[in-house]
């Protein structure tokens, strides 16, 4: 009998002994938030959270977050377009970290890592290592190397790469265009600018892998992973919902409508300021090719100096071409429409037409791969509709002159 009792009183302090170290183990969460109203936010953003034990409270737990920066450096715009903004992993606790984004009004998802000892040690070792102040700076890719795509390397690595794995061989269904302007679909500035400023590397459908630069794309390819038939992480907590309305409620081809209107309303304006040779049609060509040539010479600037893939390989270079900033000078001196300066303004823009025709042909081929029909758009209005205009007019206004002051018959005289 005192042996039983002896027994049982030792096996109660063992697993009282035991209790605590197991309830003292730390574990990891993946916390994602939502889009946000701010530009800089509309992506949504994501955290690992560090807890020392299951009952931590929200003080004790620290958020490592890789997407801080100073958004009010100078020069923010050229360093983006250069590829030289520095982000930088910093750390708060879960309690201010909520409060912040609670306060942006942000949507707030947890999951829970269900790893074991090694792969979670793994992933605490790693963050420790990346806040290191020789480790903490990285420079910030939008699509390839964000607060996201960092968090889904040190998770795949902790899997041994079975999250690679699982998604490998598949596409995202958007391409990273699509993406970003159902980012900003409200802003129709940046739709328009959009259409100008992103090259055909933005028509490209993402792999699933990269695609996780998304949270919301990783929270779900998370939920569906299964190692060994069991998940990776626990059920989706939501902390925080959004009160507001969504952040882009409008629509991603605002955009292209926009282009296609201005086009649509220039055309018949072009053709008929240009279907008589006079200031109206110098007016109409000076302004035409001044636009174009400006929106040129930004983007040819552009290209040069960016170092994103998706701002660099613009094959708009094609379509707008900064010669048309001598159309003004053209137009101005080609009074005579029989004279030299208007057979060169002529001659410029049937071979300006013919090119842009092998641009498209190529493109409908699948030579080049870019969506610009909007831009094309607009330099057809701007340009092949006066072309069309010019070739209607009297071919009696293309006589020189002096021919045609020698053709009017004389007056009789009393």
């Amino acid at each position: 009998m005192r042996r039983a009792v002896l027994t049982a009183v030792l096996l109660g302090l063992i697993s009282a002994a035991a209790a605590p170290a197991a309830h003292a183990a730390p574990h990891v969460d993946l916390v994602t938030f939502g889009p946000g109203d701010l530009i800089f936010t509309r992506f949504g953003h994501g955290a690992l959270c560090v807890a020392p034990s299951d009952d931590a409270s929200d003080d004790d737990i620290t958020c490592y977050n890789y997407g801080v920066t100073n958004f009010n450096q100078p020069n923010l715009v050229m360093k983006f377009l250069r590829g030289g903004v520095k982000f930088w992993v910093d750390t708060d606790s879960m309690t201010e970290t909520l409060d912040h984004y609670n306060l942006q009004d942000r949507t707030i998802y947890r999951q829970r890592l269900l790893l074991g000892e090694a792969a979670t040690a793994q992933i605490i070792a790693r963050l420790e290592h990346d806040i290191r102040p020789e480790n903490r700076e990285y420079l910030y890719d939008h699509f390839r190397d964000n607060c996201t795509t960092r968090l889904r390397d040190i998770i795949d690595d902790a899997l041994g790469g079975a999250l690679h794995a699982a998604v490998a061989g598949r596409h995202f269904d958007q391409t990273y265009r699509e993406i970003t302007y159902d980012g900003v679909s409200d802003m129709v500035g940046l739709l328009v600018a959009g259409d100008f400023l992103m090259g055909g590397v933005s028509d490209r459908y993402p792999t699933l892998w990269e695609a996780l630069f998304l949270p919301q794309v990783m929270r779900a390819e998370l939920s569906a992973l299964r190692l060994g038939g069991q998940p990776v992480v626990g059920p989706t907590e939501i902390l925080a919902t959004r009160v507001g309305p969504e952040p882009s409620p409008g629509s991603p081809a605002a955009g292209h409508a926009t282009l296609f209107m201005i086009a649509g309303l220039l055309a018949p304006l072009m053709f008929w300021a240009c279907r008589r040779h006079g200031r109206a049609r110098r007016i109409a060509l000076g302004v035409a090719g001044g636009l174009l040539g400006l929106l040129a010479v930004a983007i040819d600037v552009i290209v040069g100096i960016a170092v994103t893939k998706e701002l660099a390989a613009n094959l708009l270079i094609l379509v707008l071409l900064p010669t048309d900033l001598m159309l003004p000078v053209l137009a101005v001196l080609a009074r005579d429409p029989a004279g030299r300066a208007a057979r060169a303004l002529r001659s410029y823009l049937t071979v300006r037409a013919a090119f842009l025709t092998l641009v498209m042909v190529a493109t409908l081929v699948g030579l080049l791969h870019q969506q610009m029909a909007t831009v094309v758009a607009l330099v057809v209005a701007l340009l092949v509709v006066p072309l069309v205009s010019i070739a209607l007019e009297p071919a009696a206004l293309r006589v020189p002159a002096r021919a045609r002051a020698e053709s009017v018959p004389a007056e009789p005289t009393v």
